[in-house]
């Protein structure tokens, strides 16, 4: 729920065409609309104003179009760090949940949760920790490079 919470709050009206430059005109018109939505009844696609959210919609339109390398980097960033602070903070929610998920790898005599996880599955934590080191050392030196 604070994720999506968070999601909703953020919301950037911008009113200089340039600031959103390499948009597609369709992504212009969904900005416009929800600007309309926000009461700035007047926005048209071409001549804004625009309203940018993290909807992913609009999302992965910024992040793969705009030029606007400041704008791409503020609207990641509020994605990224959704539901991370303030009176939408999931981190206390987490913790509480990673503690829970501990006690009850200890209940049933288990080291970890991964491997209670993998108690149900095909699987082990070692075979699991296995294909990671595979994937991880097939794709180094692509991603060095990269």
């Amino acid at each position: 729920e604070n994720v999506l919470d968070a999601t909703k709050k953020f919301e950037k009206l911008i009113t200089d065409k340039k600031e959103i430059e390499g948009l597609p005109a369709t992504s212009l018109g969904l900005a416009a609309q929800t600007a309309v939505s926000k009461g700035h009844e007047n926005a048209t696609a071409e001549n804004g104003p625009w309203m940018i959210t993290l909807d992913a919609p609009c999302l992965f339109a910024v992040m793969q179009h705009a030029r606007n390398r400041a704008l791409r980097e503020e609207v990641y960033r509020a994605n990224i760090t959704r539901a991370s602070s303030g009176d939408l903070d999931n981190t206390p929610i987490i913790n509480q949940i990673l503690k829970l998920r501990m006690e009850k790898a200890r209940l049933l005599n288990y080291n970890n949760y991964a491997e209670v996880s993998m108690a149900t599955k095909m699987a082990t934590v070692d075979k699991a920790e296995e294909l990671l080191e595979k994937l991880r050392s097939a794709s180094w030196n692509a991603a060095v490079q990269g």
